[in-house]
């Protein structure tokens, strides 16, 4: 099982890899975030295999996320 965190601060486009993610049998989303702050907690408290992290986000970016986690 494949643990995933999304970080996508546009709700249609976090949707649509929700919707995209569901369907994978082995994929489990275990949190969805639209702003940097959120992102970081829910990355260190979740553990995820994989971060699906947008690059640009509203008032911060992707890569401050990455340097931070």
């Amino acid at each position: 099982m494949l643990n995933v965190i999304l970080v996508e601060d546009s709700p249609v486009v976090r949707e649509r890899l929700v919707e995209l993610l569901d369907g994978e049998p082995d994929i489990t989303i275990i949190g969805q975030y639209e702003d940097a702050h959120s992102a970081i907690d829910g990355i260190r408290n979740g553990k995820p295999h994989v971060v699906l992290l947008d690059i640009k986000l509203s008032g911060s970016s992707g890569m401050q996320v990455v340097q931070i986690v």
